[in-house]
This record gives C-alpha cells, structure tokens and sequence, in this order.
C-alpha cells in the first residue's frame, strides 16, 4: 500500500524532467499543454504578470485566440497557448507557475501545492514569428442542434465500508452504480443530448470527466444546494441507479464557460457543488465509417459493445468511477436506453 503522503508527491514534472527550463528567442511560442497529472487541477500563469492566449482545446483550434492571464487545466484536458517573448528582455527569467489551492480531498491524500512548474530563459535572437493571430478557422465551428433529452449524471465519493483502506472510507461511483452492472446508457446515434454532471460527492473536489468516441461543447455551470439535493434525494445502496435532476436546487443563474472552453471538447472540469452541462451528439455509423455499436470480443474473451466515460482522476478511474454506454442506432434503441423511471432520470 502505497503511503498517502507519497501518493501525490511534491515535485512538478515536465516532459519527464523536474523543473526544468527552456531557451527561447525574443518571438511567440506554441505550447501544447496536456495535464498527465493523478489528482492536481492547475490554474497556471505567468510569473511576471503577463498574458498569454490559448488557441486550442481537446478537440483542435479555437475560432479565435483568447487572452488570458490564467488558465485552470484538470487532469487529462488538453490546451494549446501562445507566449509572447518578443518584447522581454534578454537574459530574463520568467517561471510557469500554478497558483492554484488544494482541495480538502487533494490535502486529506497528501497533495501539497506546488508553485513552480517551469523556466523560460529569453535569449537575445529573434524567433521567427512576433505577433499573435486575430483569427483562426475561417468559418466558426458549428454548434450541436437542439438537445432530444437531457441526461443527468451524479459524481460521487461517499462512504464505502467494503473497502475502507482506499483513500480513508471513501468509495467511488457514476450514477451510483458499480461499473460491471448492465443498466448503463444508451444514446441513439444522430441525437444530440444535454448531459448534466450534478458534483454532489462528500469531498469538495473537481472531477475531471471525459466521454469516449465524441467532442462535446461546455454548455455552462451553475451552483445548487447539495444539503437539501441529497436530504430530499437521499441515495439508495450502491448498485441502485440514482440520478436525480438538481435542477431545482439550484442557488444563482446559469454561468457560461470560460472563453477558452468554448471549442470542442472531450473532458471537462466538474467542480463541487455545481452542475456542470455539455452537449453533445452522438454521431452515425456513416459519420464514422464504422459501426459504433459493433461488438467485439473483450480481455475475458467475451463479446461487448460501446465505450466508456469515467473521472479522470486516476484514483477515481481505476476505482470504479466509469460507466459503460453503447451508442445505438434508431432501429436498435430501446424503449429502456431513453428513459429511467426510478432515480429521477429525466428528459
């Protein structure tokens, strides 16, 4: 068993190297940043205080640049960013740092709050590009249509007396449900769904959650009251789907995403107390030039079907924080892979 205070550890790693630094020519750089990191979100900046602009997301280019003075990144997110070094001084030092806090789950497990990230050392050549581009894609990207159904999804870490060891009493689930049950998703192929990730876990901590096969667009987050949400909905036993809406729990207004979250998406930060919306469509077996409901033949040997979408936190991953889901076409969906009665499944 691994210690807890080793489980996060207290070194930031770049590219294999700890703390390392780069040269750079006076000019503009393009980073491409992917947070491999267990547990820690990130909320990185420029130690002198200047922007930068994020161009990209999981999916590809923004439409245009953003410019940003910090940029929260969770584990698994991708982002490309732009740093301008061509008015720094030579000889000038400038760190990546992270400024962000620990959560009371990240503290409880060890994680400590790591300043330095890396070093950008700025040389007296010029690079060859100096300026930031207006535009990027020469026609917006579309958006998914009307949503058909709305899913809602619940993220949770609660008390789990089967295996107490594991991260003090904590036991994880989507929906509440263990990963091997058969009563999971069944989005039909040429619909578009809202999904809602309703945080109502014990531990104040973001979630990372990420959906195979498709790209999705952040809708927004809103705040709900998560005392009386699970007072009125209390779970039931673990195995037993639960899934109710909070929408009428909630405290404030809808808040859109941040700029730079407005590209294609295929993770996306779930923060406490909130409920966090993505849609998405499911695409056709033509769109792919495959059948997305194929079966094929699983590690046991037995056959299977569809994907999976799970936390990316790899604690919470490899703890049974996954669901399956099988993107059926319209001839094959059941009447049961639209609608769960029981748990307050909703559409």
């Amino acid at each position: 068993m691994v210690k807890r205070q080793w489980q996060c550890g207290d070194v930031m790693v770049v590219n294999g190297k700890a703390w390392p630094y780069l040269d750079v020519d006076r000019g503009v750089y393009r980073f491409r940043l992917i947070s491999s990191s267990q547990l820690n979100d990130y909320r990185l900046a420029l130690s002198n205080g200047e922007p930068f602009w994020v161009i990209g997301s999981d999916g590809g280019l923004l439409d245009a640049p953003v410019m940003v003075g910090e940029l929260d990144i969770a584990p698994a997110e991708r982002y490309d960013i732009l740093i301008d070094f061509s008015r720094t001084e030579p000889g000038t030092a400038i760190d990546l740092v992270n400024t962000m806090q620990i959560s009371i789950a990240g503290q409880a497990n060890g994680a400590m709050a790591i300043r330095d990230v890396m070093r950008f050392v700025v040389g007296e050549s010029q690079a060859p590009v100096r300026t930031v581009p207006h535009t990027l894609r020469r026609s917006a990207t579309a958006v998914p249509g009307t949503p058909q159904s709305v899913r809602t999804a619940t993220l949770s870490v609660n008390a789990n007396t089967e295996n107490p060891t594991f991260l003090g009493v904590l036991g994880m689930s989507l929906n509440n449900m263990r990963f091997d049950q058969s009563d999971f998703d069944m989005p039909v192929q040429g619909t578009t769904e809202q999904w809602d990730f309703v945080n109502a876990d014990a531990t104040f901590q973001v979630h990372s959650m990420h959906v195979h096969l498709v790209q999705f667009k952040v809708l927004g987050r809103q705040d709900f009251d998560k005392v009386r949400y699970l007072a009125e909905n209390p779970p039931p036993l673990l195995g037993t789907r639960w899934t109710p809406s909070a929408d009428e729990y909630t405290t404030n207004s809808p808040e859109p995403p941040a700029p730079y979250e407005s590209g294609w998406k295929d993770t996306v930060r779930c923060p406490p107390n909130q409920i966090t919306r993505i849609l998405v469509r499911w695409p056709t077996a033509d769109e792919l030039g495959f059948d997305p409901d194929a079966e094929f033949t699983g590690p046991d040997g037995a056959a299977a079907q569809g994907y999976v979408w799970h936390c990316h936190l790899t604690d919470h991953e490899d703890n049974e924080m996954m669901q399956r889901l099988r993107v059926v076409s319209a001839e094959g969906a059941a009447p049961s892979s639209v609608t769960h009665g029981a748990g307050g499944h909703h559409h």
